[in-house]
């Protein structure tokens, strides 16, 4: 699976490149936009057809996502460690009346076994040195890591994926790569994830 992270801001014609890469046939896009507000959010989301907002997991005010049928929310490493059990339980419960998904993030390998099974995928990072983010390097021992050990949960590799090295990935068993400097900052970035996709799935 190859997954698309939006860009932190809102970009010009975002919303139409996205509804693009879901036409040719994006499977996943994570909506993460931490200092977008609520009705810009929204608005965004409003203008995602009904046939791809399924496919749409939601990292903001997750109090909002029921009234879109989205296909998953993802909670911050922060946020996930700040919840018990009981509580994960009872939400993954709540959302599942729904088909709504739960994701999360991880930075370690010998994280895996310790993050609740509610989480339907887990994001690990970072595999390569970071586009978006400065001075957010290389996990070396992630794509060291043997295939039997990535294959007991349902991992995303995040972090630096460009057309130059997401071969590299295509060796390990993650459930899927997910894509963000690479594709926001690129002149033209429905171009790019063709290019990504291609490879990924050839």
């Amino acid at each position: 699976m190859l997954i698309v992270i939006s860009a932190e801001s809102i970009l010009v014609d975002e919303v139409k490149i996205v509804n693009q890469m879901f036409e040719a046939g994006l499977q996943r896009f994570h909506f993460r936009k931490p200092n977008c507000s609520d009705i810009d959010c929204v608005s965004f989301l409003k203008q995602i057809p009904n046939e791809y907002k399924n496919r749409v997991f939601y990292h903001q005010n997750h109090s909002i996502v029921s009234k879109y049928k989205i296909g998953g929310i993802h909670l911050t490493e922060k946020l996930r460690k700040s919840i018990s059990e009981k509580e994960l339980q009872a939400m993954h419960q709540s959302l599942s009346k729904y088909s709504i998904s739960l994701s999360s993030s991880i930075h370690q390998i010998d994280e895996i076994e310790s993050v609740s099974s509610c989480f339907e995928s887990l994001f690990i990072s970072p595999v390569f040195d970071s586009i978006s983010k400065q001075n957010y390097l290389a996990n070396e021992s992630i794509l060291k890591v043997e295939n039997k050990i990535l294959e007991k949960r349902k991992l995303i590799a995040l972090g630096g994926i460009t057309t130059k090295n997401i071969d590299q990935l295509k060796e390990k068993k993650f459930f899927g790569v997910a894509i963000l400097g690479s594709i926001w900052n690129h002149e033209n970035p429905y171009l790019e994830f063709q290019k990504l996709q291609k490879i990924w799935e050839n």
